[in-house]
């Protein structure tokens, strides 16, 4: 994997965002989509082969809470990205 240089550390949800712009293709998906979804940051993306539903985190515990637990639907699949 490619080190990527940032000017400063990630401290934010906006960082994680913008690393994963920059490693998404070796993480197992295969491409960027906007999304305009209310509760999640991306509502439908394919990795590796499966359509997920996204989550950016600074840390993982603000997942539980900002609440998307109880957003969340029983068959569909996330990912939670931090």
């Amino acid at each position: 994997m490619k080190k990527i240089e940032f000017y400063g550390d990630i401290n934010e949800e906006l960082g994680v965002v913008m690393a994963f712009s920059k490693l998404h293709e070796s993480l197992g998906f295969s491409k960027l989509v906007p999304s305009s979804a209310r509760g999640f940051d991306i509502a439908s993306i394919d990795y590796n082969g499966v359509d997920v539903t996204v989550e950016f985190e600074y840390v993982s515990s603000n997942f539980i809470l900002h609440g998307h637990p109880s957003n969340m639907e029983q068959d569909r699949k996330y990912v939670v990205v931090c």
